[in-house]
């Protein structure tokens, strides 16, 4: 998420790349440096092309791909036997290592306001709102898509322009010394740990462990600086304990009578909320473009952004635009069919038992005309462990006292439940969403709604694609 004028802006000098990698160059000099990838197929002129060897391929296999799509330079290991004349490239000891060199390089020479923010749910959400929010006051520069785990973060922090006043980034995690590790790249001067759930308990095992790595998004903050707690979460008083020991300043915010950002009131229309909030006493209202409540918790924390720096929190209420939410996250699409529409919630990037029961609840409270039908597409929720038969088991009772008319159920962990769903619902089951497309676009009518929602490597998102090929927008 950059400004066009960061994009054209040239992000590092050869020289000064040379001497951050610790590397040797090897090719032409006057080359334009204008961004840092991983991945060959985004190559074009002025990229930079770093040889990773990831969990499934080594980026080596595809340098010359990066060249012959533009790329400018490749960053290679000592090892590479693969050189061609007329290319240039920076010869490194491990490729991964210098990418995070380059991370904290980066990170050293800029000097504004670095934003850190985790959670079990709606670390990207958040993100996205509060790049789209700031931007309009300043030169702002966010982490794109979900670039939170070992290779994203560095990824995001080496592509931050110098001159950006303010730094965002997201950091995930499935164990134990993850975010700590993305933390000590990025030093945060504000956190947000927008909540602590069962997202990756079969890894972790417990809630309190679960917290307990969330909140080592704290382990390389300065005293004095900021951290947003959620204080309706679960975890609140470990998170707060943590923060007092470090001596940080907490902002909290929730629906708790003690939040410093406190919600309200929702009311919540067809395509919008109307919002208000009591932030340090005093009250404010505000509309959302969204009628998805849990989607509009994602703006308190971001007030408690412009609180600490200081910038005009009415003026925020008008650029709170959730269109600038990632794909995947409870985009709502219409569709045409013979003489009316359909509409698609594509909420399938990712599935975890908490906001998997969000977006059904959700889903469930949508207004709907008499004729429409509520058709649930579910995948597996995966990462639960042991927990898997428990947290599926309990989606299917949600399920079975909503509203839902139809189920498309994909994924074993799924089937193992269908039995429990009363004989009022319709259910399918297919093991892929491939074949769960193929069932559904047969089927669908005027005036259905369609949630669609699974575990990332369940890929939803292909069901999607699936309509937009077979159906034209409304």
């Amino acid at each position: 998420m950059v400004s066009e004028n960061q994009i054209n802006q040239k992000l590092w000098d050869l020289q000064d790349l040379v001497d951050k990698l610790d590397g040797t160059f090897e090719g032409k000099e006057n080359i334009n440096i204008n961004r840092v990838i991983i991945d060959s197929r985004e190559a074009m002129d002025g990229d930079v092309f770093f040889a990773i060897k990831g969990n499934r391929l080594d980026g080596h296999e595809f340098v010359n791909n990066a060249f012959n799509a533009g790329a400018s330079i490749a960053i290679v290991n000592q090892n590479y036997q693969h050189k061609t004349k007329g290319n240039n490239y920076i010869i490194v000891n491990d490729t991964f290592l210098a990418l995070k060199k380059l991370a904290i390089a980066s990170r050293k020479r800029n000097h504004g306001v670095i934003i850190g923010i985790t959670g079990s749910v709606g670390k990207t959400t958040t993100k996205d709102i509060l790049y789209s929010c700031i931007s309009t006051y300043m030169n702002a520069y966010a982490s794109p898509k979900s670039f939170n785990n070992k290779w994203g973060v560095p990824l995001a922090l080496a592509n931050m322009p110098i001159n950006s006043d303010i730094g965002i980034f997201e950091l995930g995690m499935n164990h134990f010394g993850e975010i700590s590790e993305l933390a000590l790249l990025v030093m945060p001067d504000i956190s947000i740990i927008t909540n602590v759930e069962n997202a990756h308990i079969g890894n972790l095992k417990t809630i309190e462990n679960i917290g307990t790595a969330k909140s080592e998004i704290m382990d390389n903050m300065d005293e004095g600086c900021y951290i947003i707690l959620n204080r309706d979460s679960n975890c609140y008083e470990s998170l707060e304990k943590k923060a007092n020991k470090k001596k940080l300043n907490i902002i909290t915010f929730g629906k708790t009578v003690k939040s410093d950002i406190q919600l309200l009131k929702l009311n919540i229309t067809d395509n919008s909320i109307s919002t208000v909030v009591s932030i340090f006493d005093k009250k404010y209202r505000y509309n959302l473009n969204t009628n998805n409540k849990f989607i509009a918790h994602n703006s308190l924390p971001i007030l408690a952004i412009f609180k600490i720096l200081k910038l005009n929190l009415q003026s925020i209420f008008s650029n709170l635009n959730f269109n600038s939410v990632s794909k995947g996250r409870w985009e709502t699409i219409k569709f045409k069919i013979n003489n009316g529409s359909f509409v698609l919630i594509d909420d399938s990037y990712n599935a975890s038992p908490m906001s998997m029961n969000y977006s059904i609840c959700q889903f469930d409270s949508l207004k709907v005309s008499n004729n429409a039908r509520r058709i649930a597409v579910l995948g597996d929720m995966l990462d639960l462990g042991e927990y898997e038969f428990s947290y599926h088991s309990d989606l299917i009772e949600q399920i079975s006292e909503s509203n839902i008319d139809i189920v498309y159920a994909c994924g074993e962990s799924m089937r193992k439940h269908l039995d429990k769903i009363p004989n009022n619902i319709k259910i399918y089951w297919a093991s892929d969403s491939q074949e769960i497309s193929k069932l559904l676009l047969r089927n669908i009518c005027e005036e259905d709604i369609i949630l669609l929602k699974g575990s990332n490597s369940m890929k939803m998102n292909i069901i999607t694609q699936e309509f937009i090929n077979n159906y034209e927008l409304f």
